[in-house]
């Protein structure tokens, strides 16, 4: 039992990792109960590290020169692409201890903490999911820039772009990045790793339509 036990959590790291278009370093790969504990809730799962980690090192943000090969240095994460690299579309991002949405140019998203729940007990049918759902995102950069300073109100909630990362967490995010995703994702900080790291299991909620950006110079 034991040898198939270690067959099959050998297979779901394969499976995982071929998921990722660069070959992770073993530093990003999630732990094993991770990768068990999202296989049974046929959950995606990755490692986060903090952006510090690698900050001092300017070359981390050049995918060539970067310590991991991976733009960005592990503290990115993209639901939509399934790749830590900034350059594929980055829908969640971890420096100092929080957790960020809208970390790339105009893009922006609503991040919420749903507290110590199960993460499959949170579907569309969640109050936060649905008000996030009914949000339209402007299209126009003067809009967009405004909306980078400030939380959103929808329907009755108030939607930040930062959380504090706390592990048994569940939380609801919703991912807008211009002209590429728009993706509502719930997520279940699973435990930590180490050097600040975080594993991360997550189930996709719904794909939304995604918006065409018009710059500025375009509105006037």
């Amino acid at each position: 039992m034991k040898v198939i036990l270690v067959a099959l959590l050998l297979l779901l790291i394969s499976v995982f990792a071929s998921a990722q278009k660069t070959k992770l370093p073993e530093i990003l790969q999630p732990g094993e109960l991770a990768v068990l504990e999202a296989a049974q809730l046929n959950a995606g799962v990755f490692r986060i590290l903090p952006r510090e980690r690698y900050e001092a090192d300017m070359l981390s943000y050049n995918e060539e020169y970067s310590p991991l090969g991976i733009r960005g240095g592990g503290a990115y994460y993209s639901f939509s692409a399934s790749s830590h690299s900034f350059d594929a579309t980055p829908e969640l991002g971890l420096e100092k201890g929080e957790l960020s949405v809208g970390v790339n140019g105009f893009d922006f998203g609503m991040l919420t903490d749903l507290g110590a729940i199960p993460l499959q007990s949170v579907s569309l049918a969640t109050p936060e999911a649905q008000a996030m759902s009914a949000y339209a995102p402007p299209a126009d950069e003067v809009d967009a820039r405004e909306l980078k300073r400030k939380p959103l109100a929808v329907h009755g909630f108030s939607f930040g772009r930062r959380e504090k990362v706390v592990v048994g967490h569940t939380y609801l995010v919703r991912a807008i990045a211009y002209d590429e995703a728009d993706i509502l994702v719930t997520f279940h900080v699973f435990g930590t790793a180490e050097k600040g790291a975080y594993d991360i299991i997550w189930l996709k909620i719904k794909d939304f339509p995604v918006t065409k950006f018009i710059p500025e110079r375009t509105v006037r």
